[in-house]
């Protein structure tokens, strides 16, 4: 579901996709909800050092909005929510890849 809803509005890559569904899976069930909750409002991607940094935001009218409800009970300004590591099924090209919360939202992947 959030694969779908993801890859065709937000334009964030499958395998991103996957990495925040893998994310989810590794979460207690009120953690996994907010965690849908807040990739399903990404509604803009900024992608910076030739995709090794993507942002997630939801736009509203020019400015970043958030739904406070959704947050995570986190205070600090940045958390790293989890670690990866990822590789292609042959096994050739791998990498990691960090998922950072701001101020108790998604806001980043951080690839190595």
């Amino acid at each position: 579901m959030l694969l779908s809803w993801l890859s065709g509005r937000a334009r964030l890559y499958p395998f991103e996709v996957r990495i925040i569904e893998a994310v989810g899976a590794g979460l207690r069930r009120d953690s996994q909800y907010r965690l849908q909750r807040q990739a399903e409002a990404i509604n803009y991607i900024q992608r910076l050092a030739d995709g090794r940094e993507v942002n997630l935001y939801r736009m509203r009218r020019g400015r970043a909005v958030f739904d406070d409800d959704l947050r995570f009970p986190a205070a600090a300004d940045e958390a790293l929510l989890a670690t990866a590591a990822l590789s292609e099924p042959a096994g050739r090209v791998s990498f990691g890849v960090e998922v950072w919360l701001a101020k108790g939202r998604l806001f980043s992947l951080e690839f190595s």
